[in-house]
């Protein structure tokens, strides 16, 4: 699917997300199912524990081609306060801290950027931002932030909010995530002692150590809670012809 993320990444990023790495190896201490932004982020998490041998397995074209493909664009901690739990936002915002800090000793290859997030209607009962960057307003508060935003209703101004091309990201972490193949789809797997010791590709055989799946879904006779309780949710976005100071929820 065509992405207008994609369309913004330099030559060195579009590189990342389409690896050239060609001949699968017989095993892996870990192999991640799912080249999207959670699998490349597991990968990278685990070659910083210092387990070096990782692969990732993607069955698409590229490296985040599918759900990580199209979000927001928003690290937006705040608003998870009264989505889900204060509990659940701290540890978004424990995330999004982990995420800078790997954005400055990358040397920037993330490219976060500050944003202030406008919160309006029932989006915005029970948010709970940090005080001192947030503000409430009224409707006349809303409509001045900018003319362009029409919206007559109060809401809430979550400053420290961030925004980052997603594919960026992705394109980040495949640099340390270990070796990576595309249109490599797992198609079977062989089972012993309760556990996956080995998965057919069309690259051949791969016997990993530990799988992780990173996939929109896993195989029901691995995961038997209904994956709807646990699966988070993404936003899909088209380029619009305007540009506003403040992004809008």
């Amino acid at each position: 699917m065509p992405s207008p993320w994609f369309e913004l990444l330099d030559e060195h990023a579009r590189a990342a997300l389409k690896p050239t790495a060609s001949e699968l190896p017989d095993t892996a201490e870990v192999v991640v199912i799912g080249g999207g932004v959670a699998g490349l982020a597991a990968a990278t998490m685990c070659r910083r524990a210092g387990i070096d041998d990782v692969v990732v397995l993607e069955r698409g074209e590229r490296l985040a081609g599918e759900t990580s493909n199209g979000p927001a664009g928003l690290l937006n901690p705040d608003m998870q306060s009264h989505r889900l739990s204060p509990q659940f936002a701290e540890i978004a915002r424990g995330s999004t801290a982990r995420q800078l800090d790997l954005d400055r000793e990358w040397g920037g290859e993330i490219g976060y950027y500050p944003v202030d997030l406008l919160v309006c209607g029932e989006e915005a009962r029970g948010v709970e931002g940090n005080p001192h960057l947030t503000e409430h307003l009224d409707s006349l508060g809303v409509k001045g932030l900018d003319p362009q935003v029409a919206l007559a209703e109060p809401g809430v101004l979550l400053r420290g909010q961030w925004g980052l091309n997603p594919l960026r990201l992705c394109a980040a972490l495949a640099a340390h995530a270990g070796q990576a193949f595309t249109g490599t789809a797992v198609m079977d797997w062989d089972e012993a002692g309760g556990r996956i010791v080995r998965l057919a590709t069309p690259r051949g055989a791969i016997s990993p150590g530990t799988v992780i799946f990173a996939t929109a879904s896993v195989p029901g006779r691995w995961f038997g809670v209904s994956q709807d309780l646990v699966k988070g949710t993404t936003l899909g976005t088209e380029p619009a012809p305007i540009r506003l100071s403040v992004a809008v929820a």
